[in-house]
């Protein structure tokens, strides 16, 4: 928990950070990892904005038939890894 006024809430609390990845040269995967873990970087070093304050600030007009400035969510849970096997398919830890 990041603010003292939220320290005593129980239950998830999410911490929405926008991102932007940079696709661009077609980036072998560690590269990707590495221009990912810049901008995470970078973001989390401006969490403290609210999500709802950028989306009102950045989108001009809502559409609610859209998630506005994310069209995918990725959900990171910060947990020790267990599992060699998600269903039929294997899966590996990578340190970046």
């Amino acid at each position: 928990r990041h603010h003292l006024d939220v320290e005593s809430l129980i239950g998830t609390l999410v911490n929405t950070l926008v991102i932007r990845t940079d696709l661009s040269g077609g980036p072998e995967f560690a590269e990707l990892l590495q221009r990912v873990r810049n901008v995470l970087l970078d973001a989390y070093a401006h969490q403290d904005l609210p999500f709802e304050k950028l989306v009102n600030e950045v989108v001009a007009k809502r559409d609610l038939s859209y998630t506005p400035l994310v069209q995918v969510l990725f959900n990171m849970v910060n947990t020790p890894f267990a599992h060699e096997y998600m269903a039929d398919l294997p899966i590996s830890l990578v340190q970046f």
